[in-house]
């Protein structure tokens, strides 16, 4: 590719520039299920959600999840194996996510 068609290419990009940014706090809270090791959860927070409990059943992504996200004073629920649970135990959800399986296919 020629280095002019390129500098085109990514002037055309500048044009998309955000030039009114507004920051919105929205609070809502979510659940994570079949969490892995936290790719929905990620931008959840950044949106201003908070987790309320998370569900995984592979031992090293729930190490690597609490690792990541679980602080020593969290109320956060480890809800373990999602087959085991008749009912949340929360009183209000917003969201509900689940990842899908990432095993090879």
């Amino acid at each position: 590719m020629e280095t002019g068609i390129y500098a085109q290419q990514l002037e055309l990009f500048e044009l998309f520039q955000p030039t009114n940014i507004k920051v919105c706090v929205s609070k809502f809270t979510f659940v994570d299920l079949f969490a892995g090791i936290g790719g929905f959860r990620i931008p959840l927070e950044e949106l201003g959600g908070q987790c309320l409990g998370y569900s995984e059943i592979d031992k090293e992504a729930i190490k690597t999840y609490q690792n990541n996200f679980i602080k020593s004073n969290s109320e956060e629920i480890y809800l373990g194996d999602i087959t085991n649970i008749d009912k949340l135990p929360f009183e209000e959800i917003d969201i509900l996510v689940g990842g899908v399986p990432c095993q090879p296919w």
